[in-house]
């Protein structure tokens, strides 16, 4: 009898210190997901004020002025026409990438 009594109080104890060891580990995971949720706020904020910042110093006239300054640049070269990037009529299509209906 003693024996018995003394397996169920085991067991119980055992199934309380797995119940706490995830009650703890999703308390874990709800704390990070806080920080990182703080985290990227704090992020956002100062995107907002360096955004600001920048609407305050770039003014049209002062876009008008920085063209001005560019136009004795030469002209830039399309990527296209120069070949670096192929135009989806050009791609190469592998058989795999074909539909069904499309397969000779």
């Amino acid at each position: 009898m003693f024996c018995k009594l003394l397996a169920i109080i085991i067991a119980i104890g055992l199934t309380a210190c797995g119940l706490l060891s995830m009650r703890q580990a999703r308390l874990q995971a709800v704390h990070e997901l806080a920080d990182a949720q703080l985290r990227i706020w704090r992020h956002d904020e100062r995107l907002l004020l360096l955004r600001a910042k920048i609407a305050q110093r770039i003014t049209p006239d002062g876009v008008r002025e920085m063209l001005a300054r560019c136009a004795d640049l030469p002209e830039l070269i399309d990527a296209a026409d120069a070949g670096w990037v192929s135009l989806p009529d050009e791609a190469p299509v592998d058989p795999w990438a074909r539909r069904p209906e499309q397969h000779p």
